[in-house]
């Protein structure tokens, strides 16, 4: 079953903490184990601690105001948030709630752009969830053994077999290694990129 708000980015959080325990950073375990190493995370990512407190916070915000809205209507929509950018992925079952997701999102302080990429479906199945999972677990065990590659500035999501990336590449070399991986991710069909190269 899906959870509600599932987010591969605070899963990213959690991973490096975490791959050795062999826990899911999805887990409602993982989550809060996550959710601690945040500011251990901070130290090396790119938007350093202030940056990372500030799309944590952006994101409690679009969860509360999701919820404010409907308590289970956005259970399907992915999360995506890096330096105040929001990329919104997966499904919701009407119009009027991918409107009011777009909405309420753009009305978060902090939010500087937000990409839609909602699909209305009311027929999305848990099949298609498992395939978009196994795609984003594979794409981040892929650039965290790249040691080429600051994995932590990454935050990756898939929906409908559509892997969505975002973050911030050290250059231009490390955002072509990047894309390459991608490439190689079996059940991709489509890929959405939002890498910024300062």
């Amino acid at each position: 079953m899906k959870k509600a708000f599932r987010s591969s980015a605070a899963c990213a959080l959690g991973l490096a903490a975490l791959a050795g325990l062999g826990v899911s950073a999805c887990s409602p375990f993982g989550a809060v184990v996550g959710a601690g190493a945040t500011v251990g995370a901070a130290v090396v990512d790119e938007r350093g601690v202030r940056g990372t407190a500030s799309d944590v916070r952006i994101r409690a915000a679009v969860n509360a105001a999701w919820v404010q809205r409907d308590a289970t209507a956005f259970s399907g929509v992915g999360l995506l948030i890096h330096e105040g950018r929001v990329v919104l992925t997966g499904t919701v079952n009407a119009e009027d709630l991918h409107r009011d997701a777009v909405a309420l999102a753009k009305g978060v302080d902090g939010v500087k752009e937000v990409y839609d990429h909602i699909r209305v479906d009311p027929h999305a199945g848990l099949g298609e969830f498992a395939d978009d999972s196994g795609i984003v677990a594979s794409m981040r065990k892929a650039i965290f053994f790249d040691k080429s590659i600051l994995s932590l500035n990454y935050d990756i999501d898939a929906s409908a077999h559509t892997l969505y990336l975002i973050g911030i590449a050290q250059d231009e070399g490390e955002h072509q290694r990047v894309l390459a991986h991608a490439r190689t991710i079996s059940g991709v069909r489509a890929l959405v990129d939002y890498i910024r190269v300062p």
